[in-house]
């Protein structure tokens, strides 16, 4: 194996497995933000959040809703750069579309594989593999950084969440003991012990 064909495959490794970091992030922020009891987590993760029922651009959405929900200004355009571009390595091999660029002298020679990218729009673009790579490094960065400020976000309101219901509960609570207080003090609460007792 070349060179270059070993350049293509790392290069083709760290994007996939960068995609599939930004899904892992997409996942916990959905996961996260619908909060699923606990015996259900398993069942959120391994089943509703499988790429073969929500795809990673479904997912991308849902992602999108939430940080508009939170208004939170969320890098779309980057996020679906790193879905499209990981599409296009995955279905393109490493030596698909080859350019010779012939100049006029051998040092002005170049040769480069091109990368075709399809948007959600449909339009084709040809770009330079490795200036393809630089590209989707770009994005991943930009997105990835997005995605964990967005988690934290997320698990803020829901900390923010539990401990108003934790306190919401606990003066629902005293409510019900000052009420239970007030009985016993009138002896209401006595005579429906000792009618009890007696029935």
């Amino acid at each position: 194996m070349s060179e270059q064909e070993q350049e293509s495959v790392q290069d083709l490794v760290m994007v996939i497995n960068r995609a599939g970091h930004i899904e892992n992030l997409f996942n916990q922020i959905i996961s996260d933000y619908v909060g699923p009891r606990e015996h259900a987590w398993y069942f959120m993760w391994s089943v509703v959040l499988d790429t073969s029922v929500m795809p990673l651009g479904a997912k991308l959405k849902v992602v999108a809703a939430i940080a508009h929900e939170l208004n939170y200004k969320f890098p779309w355009k980057e996020s679906n750069d790193v879905i499209q571009y990981r599409n296009s390595f995955a279905h393109n091999t490493s030596d698909a579309h080859p350019v010779l660029s012939i100049g006029t002298t051998d040092e002005e020679t170049t040769s480069y594989n091109l990368l075709y990218t399809l948007n959600a729009q449909g339009v084709l673009r040809k770009v330079k593999r490795h200036e393809a790579f630089t590209l989707f490094n770009e994005s991943y960065k930009t997105s990835k950084a997005a995605l964990v400020e967005l988690k934290d976000l997320v698990q803020k309101q829901i900390a923010e969440h539990n401990a108003f219901a934790a306190a919401s509960k606990a003066q629902e609570g005293d409510v019900r003991l000052s009420q239970v207080a007030r009985k016993a003090r009138s002896g209401g609460l006595l005579e429906t012990r000792r009618n009890r007792q007696y029935d």
